[in-house]
């Protein structure tokens, strides 16, 4: 698609309130094409395009299946284009059907939608028999977000909605039974494809960028520094969860817990139900896991203990010394017997960790660990223990503070029972 060349650049001021709807429309475009399986994404850019052949691979449609195709572009005047050879059908550029060029600009073509008709052929078998007439193939596509690159919009990536329908065809109906309404239904797929005015390695940063410093932001309770396009990243991440997320958190850091829960029990409630039908993303399983853990702090801040336990009882397996802590803290908080043996195994396992190979959060929970281990010894009237402890820790510089004010709290006990 050479003729897809950016004009150069002219010194044209753009409003600002463009400027923000152009990032929200590519953004928006991003977050779609990102959440499609991986084998749908496509990027297409000057040098590289994307064919109707690519399309119908993924769906197992093999060059040698179809036929003629007509494009029908022009729905005014109800005109069209006949294209009946294999090759050219086979590497029609999607783009070139909704993307135009015009005085070194790029808008896509009045209608804004084209509609493929591909005729399918099916397979000759050994005895060279085929199997019915030709049947059909429809693709539609659209435009999907902006509608001009420019100097004066400064636009810079278009994405193009592809919805394939692959209609019952006629021969495969008569072998399924006239009650089977499931069978009987054609096949529909629907992408989001994009055409990149610069390089799609670019957009590709780019995006990750304002993902990843969003999602950064957020771990660390840092919300406030949220760009207006990292909110609008966050609530467009799965409808309203982004939305509830942030303001969630937001909550939490102004102690507003009950608040807080409400927030978090949304997010609970859509992804817990949409894991039980289907595998949920990385970044959903993020969502999901962060918001266990925030009901379970939440809680835990309000004293309602056993609530807490249910959340944070989710989360304990994933590593995430967060969570452990949490977890640890809650049950030590409510007197659970279960906290020593916890604890224990938790030590255990860190220190078959080799040092060397600990990182700065793992010295920090190893600390975490020892400081609940004393405190769980001393409810447990087990002094002696606690004191051996306390003095190695006092080698330790973190936790020196620590270790002589529970010494000394040991001794009063002591002094109390004489």
């Amino acid at each position: 698609m050479g003729f897809f060349k950016k004009s150069k650049k002219e010194d044209v001021r753009v409003s600002e309130s463009l400027e923000a709807r152009i990032q929200r429309d590519w953004l928006r475009g991003e977050i779609e094409f990102h959440h499609q399986p991986a084998n749908h994404r496509m990027r297409a850019n000057p040098d590289n395009d994307i064919t109707l052949g690519m399309l119908l691979n993924m769906l197992d449609i093999s060059r040698d299946e179809i036929g003629d195709m007509y494009v029908m572009s022009n729905y005014a005047e109800m005109q069209g284009q006949l294209i009946q050879d294999a090759e050219q059908v086979w590497n029609y550029d999607l783009c070139t059907a909704i993307l135009v060029a015009h005085n070194g600009e790029i808008s896509t073509r009045n209608a804004e939608h084209v509609t493929l008709s591909i005729c399918y052929k099916r397979k000759k078998t050994e005895t060279g028999f085929l199997f019915g007439t030709n049947d059909l193939i429809i693709v539609h596509l659209r435009e999907s977000g902006g509608n001009v690159v420019s100097s004066a919009t400064g636009k810079e990536t278009f994405y193009i909605c592809a919805t394939v329908c692959i209609p019952p065809f006629a021969f495969d109906r008569k072998k399924i039974p006239a009650s089977d309404y499931e069978r009987l239904q054609g096949k529909t797929v629907s992408l989001t494809f994009a055409y990149d005015m610069r390089s799609s390695e670019q957009k590709l940063e780019e995006y990750k960028y304002i993902r990843e410093d969003a999602i950064d932001k957020i771990k660390n309770n840092r919300t406030d520094e949220l760009s207006d396009i990292q909110h609008f990243f966050m609530e467009n991440v799965n409808g309203s969860i982004g939305k509830d997320f942030y303001f969630g958190k937001k909550s939490m850091r102004e102690k507003s817990y009950g608040n807080a829960i409400e927030y978090f029990l949304n997010i609970f409630e859509c992804l817990n139900s949409e894991w039980l039908t289907q595998e949920l993303s990385n970044e959903d399983k993020y969502y999901f896991f962060e918001s266990c853990y925030s009901l379970g702090f939440c809680y835990c801040e309000i004293k309602q203990y056993e609530k807490a336990l249910y959340y944070l009882d989710i989360v304990f397996p994933v590593d995430d010394v967060r969570y452990k802590m949490e977890y640890i803290n809650c049950l030590v908080n409510k007197k659970d017997f279960r906290a020593y043996n916890v604890v224990v195994r938790e030590l255990d396992r860190i220190l078959k960790i080799r040092r060397s190979e600990w990182t700065q959060e793992y010295h920090r929970y190893h600390q975490f660990l020892a400081r609940r281990n004393v405190y769980l010894y001393i409810d447990m009237g087990r002094l002696e223990d606690a004191e051996k402890l306390l003095k190695d820790m006092l080698e330790i510089k973190e936790c020196e503070d620590f270790a002589l004010g529970e010494l000394a709290y040991i001794q009063q006990i002591k002094n109390l029972q004489e």
